[in-house]
């Protein structure tokens, strides 16, 4: 629009000097120019047409582990808005000055909660056994993104949760779903982690797994773990003699004691 209007202007000024055609000319040049700054394209970087998570499961085994060991972890929750998206999607403009093209940069987060072992066993008797699960180390994906060794972990908003049958509910969780509709989740090491940044991989909800650690086991320990959860007594066991160390140890799902 500038073009024709600037050339027109430009021939109404050409032609009080005897030359409207090059009035016409240089007056459609300038509009030209306005017209490409005006016209410049616009960029969408990065950005996600589904905000929406559907890769949880239902159904799975929950690990028992002793000593240190590393497991797979599981979403048990994702945090969702009012319109039932789970990524949340953050955006900042740039460029777009003497006909370049403005680019809109998306990046998105998620807030969520992965578990990763039983923390408390509970005994067919009504006792319990808890081993004191810790986090080590949290991968997502292959990336190391929490290590409990490092002076500090920045990139990651983290709450762990050791399996302990006395474990309050998440504040995160509570005020997303409801003091009332939010369990504690007692019994289960899990973590939480809040506006966790997804651009390092493909702005999709990795995988994660963890390196646990309890505290120092024996073999005997172990053994005594799962005759208990068979439905034996301390009375009908003896383990003084398997005092071995354990390193580490994994039951990653379900089977028989005898097994």
């Amino acid at each position: 629009m500038a073009t024709i209007a600037l050339g027109l202007v430009g021939a109404a000024v050409g032609s009080g000097f005897g030359n409207p055609y090059t009035g016409f000319m240089i007056g459609s040049t300038i509009g030209s120019l306005i017209d490409a700054n005006n016209n410049a394209p616009h960029l969408d970087a990065n950005r996600v047409s589904d905000l929406r998570y559907s890769g949880s499961a239902y159904g799975n085994a929950i690990p028992r582990v002793w000593g240190y060991t590393r497991v797979a972890g599981n979403i048990i929750w994702v945090a969702r808005d009012s319109n039932g998206n789970h990524l949340s999607e953050h955006s900042s403009t740039s460029g777009g000055g003497k006909g370049s093209p403005s680019v809109t940069t998306y990046t998105y987060t998620a807030s969520l909660a992965v578990a990763f072992s039983a923390g408390t066993i509970t005994m067919p008797d009504g006792s319990q056994v808890d081993r004191n699960v810790q986090l080590k180390r949290l991968w997502a994906d292959d990336k190391v993104v929490y290590d409990v060794a490092a002076t500090s972990n920045p990139a990651v908003n983290l709450t762990f949760y050791s399996g302990t049958e006395t474990q309050a509910v998440d504040s995160l969780i509570a005020s997303k779903e409801g003091s009332a509709n939010t369990p504690a989740y007692r019994g289960l090491a899990y973590a939480v982690l809040t506006d966790f940044l997804l651009t390092d991989f493909g702005n999709r909800i990795p995988n994660f797994s963890a390196e646990l650690t309890t505290d120092t086991v024996t073999a005997g320990d172990i053994f005594q773990d799962l005759a208990r959860q068979s439905g034996l007594a301390l009375s009908d066991l003896d383990t003084t003699q398997a005092t071995n160390p354990v390193t580490g140890m994994t039951l990653p799902s379900r089977g028989s004691a005898q097994d």
